[in-house]
């Protein structure tokens, strides 16, 4: 993505896009995927301390392939 963004041009000027322009989608970008993967490690200990029986934990899984 850094690199597709540094070999842009600005659509309105045609200019290379600036650094201050480039920097902040891509703050943004690592920040929303740090959110995304912490919250799915959260869940997966919540799932993995959760005391289920087999068949509930079948059913689970067989929801998420859904």
């Amino acid at each position: 993505m850094l690199a597709r963004m540094l070999s842009s041009n600005d659509p309105q000027t045609g200019e290379k896009l600036d650094d201050e322009y480039i920097r902040y989608p891509i703050i943004t970008f690592l920040i929303a995927g740090h959110e995304t993967t912490s919250g799915l490690l959260s869940f997966a200990l919540y799932l993995l301390t959760y005391p289920h029986t087999p068949a509930e934990h079948l059913q689970f899984l067989f929801l998420l392939r859904r």
